[in-house]
């Protein structure tokens, strides 16, 4: 449900409020397969199986629910005389039962004994198993701002614009399983803070395009705030990874109607985002971290032809 109330010819306000769910896919109902995974005490055969696989039912697995979000949002607009129009909104999504794999859990010698009594064969195959399930919620908010403001400029047509978002993500109503008699929660600190902190909080892109004649030139700046990133397993101290700012160049010709020559970079800069620090030993060929939101190759750079009939 949403709505739209135009408070004058200048501003407006609008808001909408929504529910959803997303029904768990055949594939995490059913996954099946075994693979040699790191964990803190090293290598160790860990099988991923069914949530009515009967280990994993011994573990503590249940019938797969649907993930059900609640979300709601508030905006004002503006659009002035004078070629400036900005956009501000809030939103807030709720999402319960959200799924997602168990981290590793143990078979103890009681527990591949116990199935072996009950005909499960290929427990005594695997040190640990996980399994999907409803797991956690989460309760994500932020902020989006959009402006665009026109003018002449240089002889010619200048848009200036601006877009950036907060946005904040908090980890709560953790599902606990029995491991050994004590009820731990299934994702770690380390995989909440993943969660929480590993897309920037805080980024902006402030793009100019001016056109000329048969010219477009196009200049943008991008922000990134700090991101947090555990790519072996929960536990290994990489640091977080740090703010980064990148530009991006375009210059376009219209040779003809139908025919656009432009020349662009990407992070023209080459920037290239903080290496992890442990590189020379436990990450041994993942240089710089895999989720930087400028990437990990620097810049690009390219000249390419746009032919419209």
């Amino acid at each position: 449900m949403s709505a739209r109330y135009q408070l004058n010819e200048t501003v407006a306000l609008r808001g909408a409020i929504a529910t959803g769910f997303k029904a768990p896919t055949i594939g995490q109902s059913n996954v099946r397969n075994v693979t040699t995974a790191f964990s803190a005490t090293g290598l160790v055969d860990r099988a991923t199986l069914p949530p009515s696989d009967p280990i994993s039912i011994q573990k503590g697995a249940t019938p797969l629910q649907p993930e059900e979000s609640t979300s709601y949002s508030v905006g004002w607009v503006g659009e002035f005389e004078n070629g400036l129009f900005v956009t501000i909104d809030y939103f807030n999504i709720e999402v319960e039962d959200r799924i997602s794999t168990t981290s590793g859990i143990t078979l103890t010698q009681a527990d591949i004994n116990a199935l072996l009594a009950q005909g499960v064969t290929d427990a005594s195959s695997f040190s640990e198993v996980s399994f999907f399930t409803n797991d956690f919620a989460t309760l994500t908010q932020g902020i989006d701002v959009v402006a665009n403001y026109s003018m002449e400029m240089l002889g010619g047509d200048t848009v200036f614009s601006f877009a950036g978002n907060w946005t904040d993500t908090e980890v709560d109503d953790v599902k606990t399983f029995d491991v050994n008699g004590e009820q731990v929660q299934n994702i770690s600190p380390t995989r909440i803070r993943m969660i929480e902190d590993n897309l920037p909080e805080y980024r902006f892109s402030l793009p100019g395009n001016h056109t000329n004649g048969d010219w477009r030139v196009l200049t943008r700046l991008n922000y990134f705030s700090d991101i947090f990133e555990d790519h072996i397993y929960a536990g290994l101290p990489i640091e977080e990874v740090g703010a980064e700012y990148t530009v991006d160049f375009e210059v376009g010709y219209h040779i003809n109607e139908s025919f656009i020559m432009t020349l662009g970079a990407r992070n023209a800069f080459d920037n290239l985002p903080d290496e992890n620090v442990l590189y020379d030993t436990e990450v041994a060929g993942s240089k710089y971290p895999t989720t930087s939101p400028i990437g990990l190759n620097g810049g690009f750079y390219y000249l390419k032809g746009v032919y419209t009939f």
